[in-house]
């Protein structure tokens, strides 16, 4: 026998005490009876007496510990008696022995319980989320023959720590993929929380007998979690990162970050923190360092399936942590030749305040969000909704009438229209008169737009009809991104 575990690696053990003891050579003693699985098909019994002597070994078998049948009997048998496990059984089992002399000495009370156990049929599992949060499958694998021994799965689920609750049980072959041995499942439900949630699956396989369920130990656990912008809060300051933190039930989080340095563009240790809290704070130089932030939640061991990633210099974060500005005027810099110059200035006006006030009504009704909320939905709007102007037609209209009543313009209006959104949100902004494109081969001119947050402007670009290369919400320029300032790829 190769497999000395195999399939049935839990061992049970148990003592018989005799009930009655005959007046034998048996009688000062007891008799000791233990199982050990041998494979996948046969357990073996050992048989311990105290004084070993005895004629003939019965074993019987029953379903339910009340009716009894002889199962085997062995004449002049030897210390082990090995017995046939069939595939998903579950039988008790007990033990006669009998001396020639003395008679029968028999230990019924204490019958012993053996079933088939697939505590390692399970070789692997995994949860595939799918793009939707709230949608996700169930993947998991087992041995190449071991659907022979269950009859099905239930899958249990726990919701942000709470206790595990069966949701669904399967038939063994309906999920079955054979060109790989392995069970897929779509769960096919509503998120338990479109703010966030950390759910955990375990898989039990069972068998029907008797009219009693069965389920093994073998457990596969899977793990799906979702954070939302709503969850996690990333807040950057001058002088430091806050990280605001929605409490999910017994979820508690692990924060790790990378130091960027802006100048170098290049990366520093990263640095890992786990809190319960519900906020933590990163001290930063605003000016020099941006951080890479990775938030994954977490119970006990257990990782959330799903990461969420933040940059402490770029979008929402930056918003968040920006101060409130009365300004109404948008200058407009020519940085085409070796100097800056100001091109002309333009300012938000009572008709555009009209204009942005209907736009995001239209969204949202009267219980606005955040500001940096519908300052992304505004930039992301006009990316994907504006025409552009091949034919002119955008000049004879303001900015922002061109824009949000008749979705039609060119860089210009694109991100004029999106500095006076965020000017009328209470952000400082300027209109940049460049180039895009190459200094030495082919480049073009092109207006975008900046934002100063803590004492240093930031690019914001949109248009195009959603081509990526020219969508950029509140970011560094990098290594440029292709824009062209002074005679110089543009620098932060």
């Amino acid at each position: 026998m190769k497999r000395i575990k195999g399939l049935f690696a839990a061992a049970l053990a148990f003592v018989i005490m005799l009930s009655a003891m005959p007046l034998s050579a048996l009688a000062s003693g007891e008799v000791k009876i233990s199982l050990g699985y041998q494979d996948d098909y046969r357990a073996e019994i050992s048989i311990d007496s105290y004084d070993g002597y005895y004629d003939t070994v019965i074993i019987e078998k029953s379903a339910d510990n009340a009716s009894w049948s002889v199962y085997s009997t062995e004449d002049e048998a030897y210390s082990t008696v090995e017995i046939n496990v069939p595939y998903k059984s579950a039988n008790y089992y007990r033990v006669k022995l009998e001396d020639s002399d003395s008679g029968i000495v028999s230990a019924p009370s204490n019958a012993l319980l053996i079933k088939s156990d697939i505590s390692e049929v399970l070789s692997s599992g995994y949860l595939y989320t799918s793009a939707s949060p709230e949608k996700s499958v169930l993947f998991w694998d087992i041995g190449r023959y071991s659907s022979s021994y269950i009859d099905g799965f239930m899958i249990y689920e726990s919701v942000n720590g709470g206790d595990f609750k069966k949701i669904k049980t399967l038939a063994v072959d309906k999920y079955y993929e054979k060109s790989n041995y392995s069970y897929k499942y779509k769960l096919g439900r509503t998120a338990p929380s479109k703010v966030g949630y950390f759910v955990q699956y375990k898989i039990y396989p069972y068998f029907n007998f008797n009219g009693k369920t069965y389920s093994y130990s073998g457990v596969t656990p899977c793990v799906a979690s979702y954070l939302s912008d709503s969850c996690v809060k990333v807040v950057t300051k001058k002088d430091k990162v806050v990280i605001k933190l929605k409490k999910l039930g017994k979820v508690n989080y692990k924060i790790s970050y990378t130091p960027k340095n802006i100048k170098k563009q290049k990366y520093g240790k990263t640095k890992t923190k786990k809190t319960s809290a519900a906020s933590y704070t990163i001290k930063n130089k605003f000016k020099t360092t941006a951080l890479d932030i990775c938030v994954t939640p977490y119970i006990g061991s257990v990782e959330g399936g799903e990461s969420e990633y933040y940059n402490s210099h770029e979008g929402a974060p930056l918003l968040r942590g920006a101060g409130k500005s009365k300004k109404t005027k948008i200058p407009v810099l020519n940085v085409q030749k070796k100097k800056t110059k100001t091109a002309w200035n333009d300012s938000l006006t009572a008709k555009d305040k009209k204009i942005i006030k209907a736009f995001f009504k239209k969204k949202y009704g009267k219980k606005l969000p955040a500001r940096e909320v519908m300052a992304e939905y505004a930039v992301n709007w006009i990316h994907n909704n504006v025409k552009y102007d091949t034919k002119g037609k955008s000049d004879k209209y303001s900015y922002t009438d061109a824009i949000f009543n008749h979705k039609v313009g060119q860089c210009l209006q694109y991100n004029m229209a999106t500095a006076k959104v965020l000017t009328y949100l209470g952000y400082e902004t300027r209109l940049i008169m460049g180039w895009r494109g190459n200094i030495k081969a082919r480049h073009w001119q092109h207006f975008w737009c900046e934002v100063k947050i803590n004492g240093r402007w930031f690019l914001v670009e949109t248009g195009n009809i959603k081509d990526g290369g020219w969508m950029h919400f509140v970011t560094l320029y990098g290594d440029g991104l292709g824009y062209i300032k002074n005679n110089k790829p543009a620098k932060d």
